[in-house]
């Protein structure tokens, strides 16, 4: 293993001198309170309790102006109310209301600032005491016409709560005292503070809620609260747009539900509920005509719609009073009728969020009449009191597609999961794709299950929150899929599948209906992988090799494919070129491992099998722990992996920047057997290390194998010593060799003071280095000839025996260890 190693004495002078530049050109000349005694330190404790209080108690500046943001998130404010007034009883009021502060009148930031900073520059103040004074005039839960609410939850901790987490074991924190945590949120419509004690015996919680009063708003989410005219839900509908709609409910005899209550209603416009009634007359029309072919009796249900103008006032009309400046993304309401739901969406926007309930979009928001709210949308809701599973198992043309699901166990998934997209692909998708692929999938293989994955996204996407423009989500294989509209605005996903039915809402979700399967890249086999990838080269070797069959139809499988670039290098090209067919077959077995390991599940030292029989493959993991949050590079055999994870059905690939060889002998072997080792062969010969070598217990290992040209300067007498003395022989070679695998790939440069090191078998410590040109070093020795892969580890020719040396450097530093293990170069001792 290779360590980064540092004295935690130079980092701390090195973080003081850093510390110390920015805080000087933070106060530059300022004069500095010096805190040089105990008295000084409990004044300044004392100063800054204070300050904190009067901070807790003082406003905080607020944007106003604050836009709807994606996924239903609204901008949180800081809280701008005292404890005192948190605690306080405060009475639901109309105009003029301005609660006190209890010991924060006056107190502001600019009195912070001046606690903590005093002496400092007077005019610095006082511009900021300007800002938060233009800030405070901004504030408009503290404006008029403003109405608070307070509501107070107490609750108590029993024994029983003791143990079981929640607020009873966090109260156990707070046994000999109380804690109090505040949080304010702001959105266009509401400032809301969260005061939360907590004591030994019990928890309170207090949420303090201003709004603008009833008649009151604020326009256009700016300014103060300002009085609106307010009319009857009747005449407001015919106002805004819905007058259909309006008509709809007088039919009904239901307009004073609508003003004696408070409602939210989704009011369909004009033309949406225009398109509703055609597509009814279209849908009798076709009745008809079936039940004539029949011979069927017609009586008045014949021409009866699915949705009785009473029910269909009803699934729009949501008890209480719903803000669309509240409502957050992939929240659930439920409607007047039978309990349906509305699921509300919230999607950004180019200009401004786009809000949908039940896919339509809301055209007009937030219309107050006397007794609630209206908002207009772009189409009728029909109700929704299905699942995802339960809508398409009742589409006749999703037959195939539901049966398919079946077969695939995904079911229960669409049942339970709160909120998905389903991409349908109709009957008549499958019925245009080859016959035996259909069939495949029909059986549940060729990667069926991703497949079906591809066409499910884990949250819900109308069409409405796709524009013109080109947009991406993630599908539950983790893969990217693309959504635009065509110049006809018909939503288009993926491979050109185009929707024939959009946004048929489900209790967790929608489903829309496609006219053609897509297919992900983790379901096409790995040959048709590797060529999109323009792996040619490689593919035209698995092909020489006669194993496109294996690759395609071995399931869980791993490759490591070699770049183009390194296959058409000279030297490995040539050697390519003078395989048997036999061993070029060895060769392309030996770059496949089982299991399917995909980069986020590689560790160090991971061994897999590969498909080469009596081989494994050996991955190492690199990083370097200054840049930690880097992600770390890889190897396998020492061959660093550049590219990762090109999924296909039942594999993945990864790109490697070199040809692997599988090797033929053991470590010891690989010495005898090199006419350039001689001398390290016979120094090695018959000690201890050897015999442990050859029986298998040391792995892994490296070896750092000096060349016959190193020993030239090692003085004769010293040699013979060597190869005769086969103890000191034995302490030599385990000098020479690290523990685990030691690639020349993982040896990076670092800057001083920090080193690269890992240890020997003689139990010392080995610097590693790799210098301007690119070479690396172990110790004195510099790798002539690197990644040498043996059946049991890694050899690397080195230029340099490393013979015992003075502990002083040639640069005249000495290389100190710490308690904790950590090294240091000290200079000028």
């Amino acid at each position: 293993m290779v360590r980064v190693v540092g004295s935690p004495l130079v980092l701390a002078a090195v973080g003081l001198c850093l510390a110390t530049a920015v805080y000087g050109a933070a106060v530059q000349d300022t004069p500095i309170t010096r805190l040089d005694s105990p008295a000084a330190w409990q004044k300044f404790l004392s100063k800054m309790a204070t300050s904190e209080m009067d901070y807790m108690n003082s406003e905080e500046t607020e944007n106003q102006e604050t836009m709807m943001k994606p996924e239903g998130e609204s901008a949180s404010g800081e809280s701008g109310e005292s404890r005192e007034e948190l605690a306080a009883s405060v009475e639901t009021t109309g105009a003029n209301n301005n609660t006190a502060v209890s010991g924060g009148a006056g107190q502001n930031e600019a009195t912070l600032f001046h606690h903590l900073f005093d002496g400092m520059n007077k005019d610095l103040a006082n511009v900021f005491n300007l800002i938060v004074k233009n800030a405070a005039e901004k504030q408009w839960w503290r404006g008029e016409n403003v109405c608070i609410d307070r509501q107070e939850k107490v609750d108590r901790n029993n024994e029983t709560d003791t143990g079981s987490g929640g607020v009873g074991q966090l109260n156990q924190l707070f046994s000999f005292g109380s804690a109090q945590f505040s949080s304010c949120r702001h959105s266009p419509s509401k400032y809301v503070c969260t005061t939360t004690t907590h004591k030994r015996d019990e928890s309170k919680t207090v949420t303090v809620t201003h709004q603008c009063c009833h008649g009151y708003r604020r326009i256009n989410n700016k300014g103060q609260c300002a009085k609106v005219d307010l009319k009857p839900m009747t005449d407001l509908m015919q106002e805004v747009g819905g007058a259909e709609f309006m008509r709809m409910v007088k039919s009904v005899d239901m307009s004073d539900k609508l003003e004696s209550e408070n409602l939210t209603v989704f009011v369909p416009n004009d033309e949406a509920v225009k398109q509703y009634e055609n597509e009814m007359f279209a849908t009798n029309n076709v009745r008809l005509r079936r039940r004539i072919e029949d011979n069927e009796v017609m009586t008045g249900e014949s021409f009866k719609s699915d949705l009785s103008p009473t029910d269909m006032v009803l699934a729009h009309v949501i008890p209480g009073i719903v803000d669309m400046n509240e409502v957050s993304n992939e929240e659930v309401l439920h409607s007047e009728l039978h309990n349906s739901s509305i699921r509300m969406n919230v999607y950004p926007g180019e200009k401004e969020a786009v809000v949908t309930a039940n896919c339509a979009e809301i055209k007009s928001a937030n219309n107050p009449s006397t007794a609630g709210l209206v908002h207009v949308v772009s189409r009728v809701m029909k109700p929704v009191e299905k699942t995802l599973i339960e809508l398409i198992r009742a589409e006749p043309s999703l037959s195939m597609f539901s049966q398919i699901l079946e077969n695939s166990n995904l079911t229960q998934m669409l049942s339970e999961h709160p909120h998905m997209t389903v991409f349908a692909p109709n009957n008549a998708a499958f019925d245009k794709m080859e016959s035996g692929l259909r069939n495949k999938y029909l059986r549940g293989q060729a990667c069926i299950k991703s497949v079906l994955k591809h066409h499910i996204v884990p949250h819900t996407i109308c069409t409405a929150a796709i524009p013109n423009k080109k947009r991406s989500t993630i599908d539950l294989n983790g893969e990217w899929l693309s959504l635009e509209r065509d110049a006809s605005g018909t939503l288009v996903v993926g491979d050109k599948a185009h929707t024939e039915t959009s946004d048929l809402m489900a209790t967790n979700g929608v489903v829309h209906i496609v006219n053609k399967v897509i297919q992900p890249k983790s379901a096409q086999p790995t040959s048709q992988i590797l060529s999109q990838s323009n792996h040619t080269t490689w593919l035209e070797l698995v092909q020489k090799a006669n194993l496109m069959d294996m690759i395609d139809q071995t399931v869980n499988l791993t490759m490591f494919v070699p770049s183009e670039a390194s296959l058409n290098e000279p030297a490995t090209k040539e050697k390519l070129d003078a395989m048997s067919p036999e061993a070029l077959r060895d060769v392309v077995l030996y770059h496949s491992a089982q299991p399917k390991v995909c980069s986020c599940e590689m560790e160090n030292d991971m061994v897999v099998n590969s498909t080469l029989e009596g081989q494994k493959l050996q991955i190492n993991m690199f990083s370097n722990p200054l840049f930690s949050g880097l992600q770390a590079r890889a190897t396998v055999q020492c061959a660093r992996i550049i590219n990762t994870d090109e999924k296909g059905c039942e594999t993945v690939a990864h790109e490697i920047d070199r040809l692997l060889e599988p090797p033929t002998q053991p470590a010891v072997e690989f010495v005898k057997s090199n006419q350039n080792l001689t001398v390290f062969s016979q120094i090695i010969e018959g000690t201890k290390i050897m015999a442990e070598l050859l029986e298998g217990s040391v792995e892994p290992f490296t070896l750092l194998a000096p060349s016959d040209e190193s020993f030239k300067n090692v003085p004769e007498a010293d040699l013979n010593t060597l190869k005769e003395d086969k103890e000191m022989a034995d302490t030599f070679v385990r000098k020479h060799m690290l523990e685990d695998h030691v690639c020349c790939s993982s040896v990076t440069p670092v800057m001083w003071p920090f080193v690269n090191e890992a240890s020997n078998l003689a139990g010392t410590n080995l610097e590693l280095r790799r210098d301007s040109a690119g070479r690396v070093h172990f110790g004195q020795a510099v790798a002539t000839h690197c990644d040498n892969i043996a059946k049991d580890g890694v050899v690397h020719f080195i230029n340099k025996p490393l013979l015992p040396r003075p502990s002083q450097l040639q640069s005249g530093g000495i290389k100190v260890t710490d308690p904790t293990g950590m090294q240091v170069l000290l200079f000028g001792i």
